[in-house]
């Protein structure tokens, strides 16, 4: 099953992306590499069938059992559509899961700063007549900079590997430069430049409290934060 997850899940190289978005019916040629994400996929699908069975016949049987996603879909929609929903959340929020993870064991570790997202939530509420439904015009900045003081201590994405495409010279922080042959594997330790206190003000601390992604911005010369803070691999 670890197998089929790996294989299911293993992105393809950059020009079977761009072919796939163009035509992807070619995913179903008889070619190993999409006959193996094809088998995998039909695992991680029967996987999931089975456990629908086994919660319906468990229903049966036992009514007040705790539910979890699964049962949450099913009276709302067909079997395959659970299923295809389900491989969705299993392959497709790896980092977001990570993400939400590190914020709740956060929150878990420090009772003050849920005590003051519950508050400032409960206030976009009463703000907005009891209900949010459009959250596009709710601003929860305490929240905010929760998140991202999050995962700037604990980042999902933390190595980026990148292949020099042809002879370059890379910039280091100390104003040197390191020449790198076309075809070098570059690792992009992007944990490493979240803690480094060449762009942060107590690096190892968690501080939602302050403005930092600003302040901190007499360490980096005046640039913004986007190529020091990436937790998904990008800048912003």
């Amino acid at each position: 099953m670890h197998a089929a997850f790996h294989t299911y899940t293993q992105a393809p190289g950059a020009p079977t992306i761009f072919v796939l978005m163009a035509m992807p019916s070619l995913v179903h040629l008889p070619v190993p590499p999409f006959t193996r994400w094809r088998q995998s996929r039909d695992m991680l699908s029967a996987t999931i069938l089975g456990a629908i069975e086994s919660k319906e016949r468990l229903q049966c049987v036992a009514p007040t059992a705790p539910v979890d996603i699964i049962d949450l879909m099913l009276p709302h929609t067909s079997r395959a559509q659970v299923v295809t929903d389900t491989l969705v959340f299993m392959v497709g929020y790896e980092t977001i899961k990570s993400a939400l993870g590190w914020v709740f064991l956060t929150l878990a570790r420090d009772p003050a700063v849920a005590v003051r997202i519950r508050a400032e939530y409960t206030a976009a509420i009463d703000a907005h007549d009891g209900s949010l439904v459009n959250m596009d015009d709710v601003a929860l900045p305490y929240t905010l900079a929760v998140v991202l003081e999050s995962l700037r201590l604990n980042i999902p994405a933390f190595l980026i590997p990148r292949v020099a495409l042809h002879d370059d010279y890379l910039p280091r922080a100390d104003g040197t430069t390191t020449f790198l042959p076309k075809g070098t594997t570059v690792d992009l330790c992007t944990a490493a430049m979240h803690r480094s206190p060449l762009y942060w003000t107590n690096p190892s601390r968690f501080l939602p409290h302050t403005p930092r992604y600003h302040a901190d911005r007499t360490l980096r010369h005046g640039k913004s934060h986007a190529f020091c803070y990436m937790p998904w691999s990008i800048g912003g």
